[in-house]
């Protein structure tokens, strides 16, 4: 499964993307992927995995911890394309 999510808040300039990445690597080692700065102050993370593992995922990055906050995580109709063999940050 592939999907895509905007988070909005106070995540860019906060070190929320390597954050995320850290996260990730270290809980998540089957979720591929990325996480993006957007020009409109959001961030994106898409991500592939199974839905149940994603669905989990993107629940605890609602309760990670850095130094902004996140307002909101709504999932995107942006489809990913392609095949990621790891997560990163995409720029």
């Amino acid at each position: 499964m592939k999907r895509c999510y905007v988070v909005s808040g106070m995540v860019q300039g906060v070190g929320f993307r390597y954050t995320v990445l850290k996260f990730t690597k270290r809980n998540y080692p089957e979720i591929k992927g990325y996480v993006k700065n957007l020009p409109d102050g959001t961030v994106e993370i898409c991500v592939e995995g199974e839905e149940d593992l994603i669905k989990k995922y993107i629940h605890d990055i609602g309760n990670i911890e850095f130094y902004g906050y996140i307002k909101e995580i709504k999932e995107s109709n942006r489809f990913i394309s392609g095949h990621y063999n790891e997560f990163m940050i995409e720029y």
